[in-house]
């Protein structure tokens, strides 16, 4: 808690400005406060796990061994494991009267955003991705290789894009490193390279959202 906050606290006679953990100290604060008391909760450990989501996505996009998989994804877990709860805590903290009805529209829309944009949105990030690495190593290639139908986002038809062959990229990868084609491996290596794009655009999801939860940090202290 920085030090105008806690003059300003002291300053009003009615505040009582305590820092604490909340899974240990929020039940004597709430006892304290009474029935009329109000107790208004600033989360500060949300911003932290959603830095590790996106150290994890970042690390997860260079990953080439499975113990590095291993750790990017653990790291990755780890914050979104415990961004999800947190965020609705956030909720339940801020707007108590509304009880499960808030909370339950957070995950609503959270679910709706992930099925809607988030899924879709991840296919035509790779979908783009990929056929633009292609495109950059061997344009008559990716001519030949590319999807037989297009891939947009929202069906917004600005963002068409051709990504790659998804059989003739399947079937390249069944074929042993050793026996490849020169096309084969250039489409393999495309596909991973559109995945790994995916990633890293990926992991400005959590770091915008971090700001975002800290810009509200700081509007509840000023």
């Amino acid at each position: 808690v920085d030090q105008d906050a806690e003059l300003d606290a002291l300053a009003d006679p009615f505040t009582h400005l305590v820092r604490g953990d909340l899974l240990t100290d929020l039940d004597p604060l709430l006892d304290q406060a009474g029935r009329h008391g109000r107790v208004v909760v600033q989360h500060s450990a949300v911003i932290a796990y959603l830095v590790l989501a996106f150290v994890g996505l970042r690390f997860a996009s260079g990953m080439n061994t499975f113990p590095a998989a291993l750790a990017a994804l653990g790291i990755y877990a780890v914050g979104k494991t415990f961004f999800w709860p947190t965020m609705l805590a956030v909720v339940g903290d801020r707007f108590p009267q509304t009880g499960a009805v808030a909370m339950s529209i957070m995950g609503g829309i959270g679910m709706l955003s992930a099925g809607l944009i988030g899924g879709p949105g991840l296919g035509y990030c790779k979908d783009r991705f990929a056929g633009e690495e292609l495109r950059r190593v061997d344009a008559s290639l990716a001519e030949k290789y590319k999807a037989e139908t297009p891939s947009t986002f929202l069906n917004i038809p600005a963002t068409e894009v051709f990504g790659l062959n998804g059989k003739a990229t399947e079937d390249a990868r069944k074929v042993k490193l050793e026996a490849r084609t020169a096309e084969q491996q250039s489409l393999v290596t495309a596909s991973e390279a559109g995945d790994r794009t995916t990633l890293r655009v990926d992991s400005f999801i959590p770091a915008t959202m971090a700001l975002i939860y800290l810009g509200l940090m700081l509007y509840y202290k000023s």
